[in-house]
């Protein structure tokens, strides 16, 4: 059967859950040993057919020599100037428990940092917020001042139209004034001309009134000399009221100029100051938070200082409590590794002995199964003699070929044994149905005596034994049981039998190979049985693994009646 899965390399899932632990282990063991050799042949036949590389020269590797003239190696410890081994292990102990204390410390450190961030965000936005409101309050100052220039920029139109009606109320008046002044130079050509008439008048009357004209020229000289004194009196006084008026008008011209020049200038400066203003409040704002800023980081920077040097405390404590731990362990360490030492050594030599044991009840199994098998050889042409089961429960009436007793004599009817070489030649590699494993079981089994107590002639079948169960099964009727219950069924994967030992938290399953002739569990160097109930018996004394303690304790008996055993002890038509 081995020798088939490592043919086809692949193990029937429902067979691999018979196997116990142990067997996988030696199972996959082969398999993997086969993969190997397969590889190998393959690559060693890949690599024959590679066409051969010319030879090269191959670089040469010079190790550093000690004085004795071998390789230089260098062993931790022992080197001079090197630690001893104790105080490299306290050493790397003492970091360990640092890294562990200061990944410990961690998350305090990003919770501490995470907090510290929302406090700086909460500050920041508080310095926003007082921003927003300066802002505010700038931007209503800037509205006020826009209103006040807008104010004066209306009172400078309202002046402006002021001065506009006074230009043109002057200049009506210098209009005026020119009016005046060529009406008066209009009757002084007026008054020339009277003279000059006059003048005509008196060289015509010369003559005739010279006396009255003379007269009348002395008055009239007289009058003019009055009028014409009047009238550059009135012009002199008229000249003196007109320059006073353009003194006066110049005077409020120029008053007006300066104040529009002082008022320009006022604006100018109330427009520097306005944008001097906000300017130092712009730096003051700036000031102000660079100042804000540097007060954070130093707050900042200071409660880092103070946490970190809070973790520092914590984290040195907590590597010493750490140390101290690693300590402690190591001793305690020491003292189990020292008593597991004694204990191991206590079990190497109770293995070795059990291993001595077993090597010759195998050899003395070997030599006992050879032997068998020639007195199988010799007896497979002769009937066997039967064995007659004396607890199997009567079966019900059926017909002469496929019932245990005979109706009419009442005597068994004793099965027919066949050549065990040519039962192998024809039986397949693992049982193709339920009735394969019945006709095994009734051509090679029983007349083997499998299931049966000793001595067989008493023909009583264990209570151990059962039939052609299922693994759920088997695990169900187990599971009232302590441990150590265990009962043998017929496989149904296999031409062999299965042990299903109850353990403290499940079942374990143990496969029973009986292809070579004899009774042993699947896996090379087992021990070898004659009969199945010697494998049972020696299993009660010796467990079944290296590793466990399986020892056959409680057999489970049938709790089903009939018993799941009786189709294994009924001829069917090829027994007849």
């Amino acid at each position: 059967m081995l020798q088939d899965i490592l043919e086809k390399m692949y193990v029937d899932p429902e067979l691999l859950a018979e196997l116990s632990d142990e067997q996988r282990e030696i199972l996959y063991y082969k398999m993997r040993e086969e993969q190997v050799r397969r590889w190998r042949l393959r690559e060693s036949e890949i690599e024959a057919k590679k066409p051969k590389k010319p030879n090269r020269k191959y670089r040469n590797v010079n190790f550093l020599m000690d004085p004795r003239n071998e390789p230089w190696t260098w062993v931790l410890g022992e080197a001079d100037g090197d630690k001893s081994w104790d105080e490299t292990i306290e050493h790397y102990a003492l970091k360990q428990a640092r890294k562990m204390a200061e990944n410990e410390a961690q998350p305090l450190r990003n919770k501490q940092a995470a907090e510290m961030l929302k406090q700086l965000e909460n500050e920041k936005q508080k310095v926003e917020e007082q921003e927003k409101e300066a802002d505010e309050i700038q931007r209503q100052d800037e509205l006020i001042e826009l209103e006040i220039q807008r104010q004066k920029q209306k009172d400078l139109q309202i002046q402006q139209e002021k001065e506009k009606q006074l230009k043109i109320t002057e200049e009506r008046e210098r209009q005026r004034m020119k009016q005046e002044e060529l009406q008066r130079l209009e009757k002084e050509k007026q008054l020339k001309h009277e003279q000059e008439r006059l003048k005509v008048l008196e060289q015509e009357n010369v003559k005739k009134k010279k006396k009255e004209i003379q007269e009348l020229e002395k008055k009239r000289e007289m009058e003019k000399q009055k009028q014409l004194e009047g009238e550059k009196e009135q012009e002199r006084l008229e000249n003196l009221r007109r320059r006073e008026i353009e003194r006066q008008k110049l005077q409020e011209r120029r008053e007006l100029e300066r104040k529009h020049i002082e008022r320009q200038e006022q604006e100018l400066t109330e427009q520097k100051r306005v944008e001097l203003s906000h300017r130092e409040a712009g730096l003051k704002r700036m000031q102000f938070r660079r100042e804000q800023e540097e007060r954070f980081k130093r707050i900042h920077e200071d409660k880092i200082r103070e946490r970190e040097a809070e973790i520092k405390l914590r984290v040195d404590k907590r590597a010493h409590e750490l140390y101290q731990s690693f300590t402690d362990t190591r001793v305690a360490s020491s003292a189990d590794h020292q008593r597991m030492e004694q204990l191991w050594r206590e079990r190497e030599s109770i293995a070795k002995e059990a291993d001595v044991r077993r090597r010759s009840l195998f050899l003395e199994t070997k030599i006992n199964a050879a032997n068998m098998r020639e007195n199988t050889l010799e007896a497979s042409e002769m009937p066997s003699e039967f064995i007659e089961p004396k607890n199997l429960p009567m079966p019900r009436r059926m017909s002469i070929r496929s019932s245990l007793y005979d109706e009419i004599g009442g005597e068994p009817i004793r099965p027919q044994r066949r050549s065990s070489r040519a039962t192998e030649k024809r039986r397949s590699k693992q049982p193709e149905s339920r009735l394969a494993i019945l006709e095994w079981f009734r051509e090679v089994e029983w007349p083997r005596g499998a299931g049966f107590q000793r001595p067989r002639c008493d023909g009583d079948i264990e209570p151990w034994f059962h039939g052609i169960i299922s693994r759920r099964d088997a695990e169900q009727s187990l599971f009232n049981f302590g441990i150590g219950g265990f009962i043998v069924r017929v496989s149904e994967k296999v031409w062999g039998y299965v042990i299903s030992y109850r353990c403290s938290d499940r079942c374990k399953h143990f496969l029973i190979d009986t292809s070579g002739g004899t009774y042993q569990f699947f896996g090379k160097g087992q021990i070898s049985h004659q009969t199945l109930y010697d494998l049972v018996e020696y299993h009660k004394i010796n467990a079944i693994s290296k590793l466990g303690d399986e020892l056959l304790v409680t057999p489970c008996g049938q709790d089903v009646s009939p018993p799941d055993y009786e189709e294994l002890f009924q001829l069917g038509p090829s027994s007849s």
